[in-house]
């Protein structure tokens, strides 16, 4: 669960040129509200800048992301459609 949650800074991070693990951990260290500014590649206070995201839509996500999760460790089997060159029949 931590390392889904780190996974969106670091792809940002990586997505800009960086290194999304070093970027993670800076981002760990820093007080409350300090985030990385891809665009300006800097690290900023969010609100300030005007960079946030609406809560709702992260606790949606997360939400989900756990349900599928639980559904998934729950399953005792699955019908899976391959079409891939190398299947068998």
């Amino acid at each position: 669960m931590a390392r889904a949650l780190k996974t969106p800074a670091a792809r940002i991070a990586y997505n800009a040129g960086k290194n999304g693990d070093a970027v993670v951990d800076r981002l760990l260290r820093e007080q409350e509200g300090i985030g990385y500014d891809a665009k300006k590649d800097r690290y900023v206070d969010m609100l300030k800048e005007g960079i946030t995201e609406p809560s709702k839509v992260t606790c949606t996500a997360l939400s989900c992301a756990v349900s599928v999760a639980s559904t998934i460790l729950t399953t005792e089997a699955a019908v899976v459609i391959s079409g891939g060159k190398g299947d068998k029949q």
